[in-house]
């Protein structure tokens, strides 16, 4: 006899029998259950490893290409741009990359090799706050303003500006940086200029010639206004604006000769040149403002590439004093 129809030795009714299979189905019932929920855990914690692994990989590739793949990339680049000679464009990549490998010494060797590139030398001028102390920088916005303290200074008369201070290619003059320096006598200016600002030399009495950058764009304000001993003036070439009363009252001023590329003569800016008796004008001078050759009366020979029309449209009163030169060249002569 089966164990369900006995139960202490005794016949168990047929009621006791069902009862005692129901409840063994429920067991089996219960633990078929419990089994699958184990399972469906087992499978939850599986896709949530899974995921988490996912992620995991997803971040450490991310973090892989952002932190190693993306900067070694741009400083290929960066490095190629510096063995092509794209110096400034190779500053300013290796700028962009901070502390990443040694990008802050290659900045350093970017200004120094483009400051070389525009010398035509290798030896050029590099300065320090510590041994050249009457320079620093003007904080504006602009980098590389270059600022003079003539009280600091203790050389001779000839100032030789470092195309490199402080680690920076110097790229222009400050306002007044020279105002009234009794003393000087010539300056050396660095290829990398670009600028002279307002009254930069304004009143160096004693300054007899310059030399300026084929780089320089802007002549500011009276920048070399009452540079009275102030003889010979060349221009490097390019597009510069001359602005107001640039050369205002440099009566020493005999010969002018303005480059192709000059476009633009501010108010005043030779007004007061009594000394001038040769000018030559390029062709691609498009505005002379009023006044520009006021008391310059004694040109006597004037030369312009285009015609004698196109002189005159050109000048318009602001020239005027120079159409009456004895001596007009024009490319129609």
């Amino acid at each position: 006899m089966s164990e369900p129809e006995k139960n202490g030795g005794r016949h168990l009714t047929s009621a006791e029998r069902q009862e005692l299979y129901r409840e063994r189905a429920e067991h089996r019932r219960r633990a078929e259950l419990s089994e699958k929920e184990k399972k469906r855990r087992r499978m939850i914690i599986i896709a949530a490893v899974a995921v988490v692994v996912v992620i995991a990989a997803a971040i450490g590739l991310s973090m892989l290409i952002s932190r190693v793949i993306i900067p070694e990339n741009r400083y290929n680049k960066a490095l190629s741009l510096f063995e092509a000679g794209e110096y400034a464009k190779a500053m300013d990549a290796f700028d962009g990359m901070g502390d990443y490998r040694d990008s802050r010494d290659y900045v350093k060797r970017c200004i120094l090799e483009q400051a070389r590139a525009l010398a035509g030398r290798d030896d050029v001028v590099t300065g320090t706050a510590a041994d050249m102390p009457w320079f620093s920088f003007d904080t504006g916005d602009e980098e590389g303003i270059l600022k003079f303290d003539a009280e600091t200074y203790r050389g001779e008369g000839n100032v030789v500006i470092p195309d490199v201070f402080d680690g920076v290619l110097v790229r222009g003059i400050a306002a007044r940086a020279f105002y009234r320096c009794d003393f000087l006598t010539s300056v050396s200016l660095p290829p990398s200029v670009r600028v002279i600002r307002e009254r930069a030399f304004y009143g160096c009495e004693k300054l007899a010639s310059v030399e300026l950058p084929a780089a320089l764009t802007d002549i500011g304000e009276y920048a070399f206004g009452k540079c009275t001993a102030l003889a010979s003036v060349s221009f490097g070439g390019g597009s510069v604006r001359i602005g107001q009363r640039a050369f205002d009252g440099c009566t020493a001023l005999g010969v002018l000769t303005l480059p192709e590329g000059i476009g633009f003569i501010g108010y005043r800016a030779f007004g007061g040149c009594t000394g001038l008796t040769e000018v030559s004008l390029p062709a691609s001078l498009e505005t002379v403002e009023a006044q520009a050759f006021v008391g310059c009366e004694s040109v006597k020979t004037l030369r312009y590439p285009g015609s004698r029309a196109s002189l005159e449209a050109v000048l318009g009163e602001g020239g005027k004093p120079l159409l009456s030169a004895a001596e007009i060249i024009t490319g129609e002569n």
